[in-house]
């Protein structure tokens, strides 16, 4: 913790794969808070452990950190260009409650079977919570999870937003509008929705209103 006395930022690991990074920003978490971790979003394949991740998956476990880009921005696709453009754009949008709010761990990535992890940030007037979930590796019948939030506004009616990709904005998320009261979110919780693919990730926002 004294690192902290003369630097800002430290960096967790020189491994970046957004899967092992799941474990090792919760990690860390208990010791260092999350804005003080350098976390970019890098190259696929992994130059550490060879695996291809989505953008968006790369994106939402960086972006729990001190977010960055490390690649090379010239050799991207014009859809992957697009991408990081948008993913800068939401990052700046939330960033006040994502280096200042209060980090909130949910599914622990080292309990159970250890394929999925989850956490949110939670704005300090308890207006706005970002949501992070991940499901690792698909498994045949596997149940849905249901995510019960902690740390918010007694009283309060929260409106879900999703974000995914550029290539999909044009699908409509069944909970995408929908308004929730806290007590709701608190006990019954969202169910997640289902990942038909390996290293999968989902990035809700939820606003009072």
């Amino acid at each position: 913790m004294g690192m902290l006395c003369y630097m800002p930022q430290v960096w967790t690991s020189d491994n970046t794969d957004a899967v092992a990074r799941q474990r090792i920003q919760y990690g860390t978490s208990y010791m260092y808070p999350p804005v003080t971790m350098g976390a970019h979003v890098s190259a696929v394949p992994n130059h550490q452990l060879n695996r291809i991740t989505s953008m968006l998956t790369r994106f939402t476990c960086a972006m729990s950190g001190n977010f960055g880009y490390e690649m090379d921005l010239g050799k991207l696709s014009p859809q992957e260009q697009e991408e990081v453009k948008y993913q800068i754009g939401i990052y700046k949008k939330y960033r006040e409650t994502l280096q200042t709010g209060d980090f909130i761990r949910l599914i622990s990535p080292f309990e159970g079977d250890r394929n999925e992890t989850s956490w949110s940030f939670v704005s300090k007037d308890q207006s706005e919570v970002i949501l992070m979930y991940f499901r690792n590796l698909v498994q045949n019948g596997m149940p849905l999870t249901r995510i019960r939030f902690k740390g918010l506004k007694k009283g309060a009616k929260y409106q879900c937003v999703v974000h995914e990709c550029p290539s999909v904005l044009s699908v409509k998320h069944e909970m995408s509008g929908q308004v929730f009261s806290a007590e709701y979110l608190e006990n019954r919780g969202l169910i997640m929705d289902k990942c038909d693919s390996d290293f999968a990730a989902h990035l809700y926002v939820l606003k009072e209103v």
